[in-house]
């Protein structure tokens, strides 16, 4: 039995069975089996020999080892960041390869959160893995499911999980990185209990499958592991992949990527459940209403070479590995999607984001984009004429704009709504193309 000495006063028990939270964390039951029950409040009662797991905060390499000497030789330490009252990641500490991987994960955008990952960096280089703040100990007497399977998956040991959440929301998920020897990550999880986060992971775990079973497509995509329920949740399990970060332009290995996603596939605009969902988004906006009379008669029917579309192709999505892009991240993606929306998004998401990028610079990047020999050889292959390609540009903007909040009350829209009439204004001239082809 732990005496009072050994457990600091502030300590954390997940107090539920089947769905553990840490102020907004979902973590898996899978990693945390189904044992928990609340303990009673002084710890000097406590006979752990009726438990199979117990979890706390701020235990020192003492308690470590005093549970352990105690049969609970299982033991998984993360620390949390920000902070571990409302983590948005929580770091594996059970060796420096689960842990910089972790820190890899966490992408803190605030000026005090890049300043503890920076320490916590530090600290982790000079070995000091008890000197990372508050974290979050869960001591076991068996391996957890979660992790045999795994293993199973991935034919590799697993030393230590990491885990990140984004902002609270609707599309709110919990990604699950399992880490092995030598700093490298084997396999992601992705789960949720918000339904419109799971629909999404249900979707990406559909078009991996269907991105797995194609010849062209399959070396440049993770691996669907599993898909189903683990543990009483629903959860998506797929392959790292390897590679150095993608680049920030439009390489040929993009352009020769997104060649491979074209199935070849005719359609007319009009009968494509993208164009509908597109028309219904956009006249829900006044502010975007307007537009729609001459996208639509320019449009709706045409006939138009149906691709796979990522729905998020952006430069973080993608890594380089020897002569291949892999992409990952298919949660928005699209069997029957539109040619060109991904290229205009992979550019356009990186400029406006990144390097603010005012309309004027746009339409120049884009006539940039246009002349280059990659885009040439997609076109051939896509098979459409500048005037239709004009119109899909039109078509992503207006697409891009109509998602979420109103387009006019968010600041990073205002550029790519100057860009659309800068576009549509353009009338029988193209700003990209000269003279329209009527």
């Amino acid at each position: 039995m732990l005496d009072q000495s050994a457990i600091p006063s502030w300590w954390i028990l997940l107090p539920e069975k089947k769905r553990v939270g840490i102020k907004g964390l979902y973590i898996p039951p899978g990693i945390y089996q189904d044992f928990w029950e609340p303990l009673p409040s002084q710890i000097e009662s406590v006979n752990l020999k009726k438990y199979t797991g117990i979890a706390m905060g701020e235990s020192d390499a003492k308690t470590c080892a005093l549970l352990k000497h105690n049969g609970f030789a299982y033991q998984y330490r993360l620390s949390g960041f920000p902070s571990i009252d409302a983590p948005r990641c929580l770091v594996s500490l059970s060796s420096p390869d689960a842990s910089s991987l972790g820190f890899d994960l966490y992408t803190p955008q605030r000026w005090h959160g890049k300043a503890a990952k920076l320490m916590a960096s530090v600290k982790l280089k000079a070995g000091q893995l008890f000197g990372l703040g508050q974290f979050l100990l869960v001591a076991l007497r068996e391996p957890p499911d979660l992790e045999r399977q795994c293993e199973s998956w991935t034919k590799s040991k697993i030393v230590g999980f990491n885990l990140t959440t984004g902002e609270n929301g609707p599309f709110q998920k919990t990604t699950v990185q399992a880490a092995g020897k030598n700093g490298c990550a084997l396999l992601y999880l992705k789960f949720s209990n918000k339904e419109k986060a799971e629909k999404r992971i249900k979707n990406e775990a559909r078009i991996l499958s269907t991105l797995n079973s194609r010849v062209s497509s399959q070396p440049h995509v993770p691996f669907l592991y599993f898909t189903g329920e683990l543990n009483g949740q629903q959860i998506l399990a797929q392959s790292a992949l390897k590679g150095q970060k993608g680049s920030k332009f439009l390489t040929p290995l993009v352009f020769s990527f997104m060649e491979k996603l074209v199935d070849g596939t005719v359609a007319i605009m009009a009968g494509l459940p993208l164009w509908q969902e597109i028309k219904n988004r956009v006249l829900s906006y006044s502010s975007l209403a307007g537009f729609w009379p001459g996208i639509e008669k320019q449009l709706v029917q045409a006939s138009i070479p149906l691709t796979v579309m990522h729905g998020d192709f952006a430069p973080w999505n993608t890594k380089v590995h020897g002569d291949k892009l892999k992409v990952f991240d298919w949660e928005s993606a699209r069997i029957k999607g539109l040619p060109f929306f991904d290229i205009f998004h992979y550019l356009l998401q990186y400029g406006f984001l990144v390097n603010r990028w005012s309309a004027d610079k746009a339409i120049f990047k884009i006539q940039d984009l246009c002349k280059s020999r990659g885009f040439q050889s997609y076109m051939q292959k896509a098979n459409l004429p500048p005037k239709i390609i004009d119109g899909l540009l039109e078509l992503y903007l207006l697409f891009t704009l109509s998602t979420g909040e109103d387009p006019m009350e968010h600041p990073l829209n205002q550029e790519r709504f100057a860009l659309l009439r800068r576009v549509t204004g353009a009338k029988n001239t193209s700003l990209f193309w000269g003279p329209r082809i009527i």
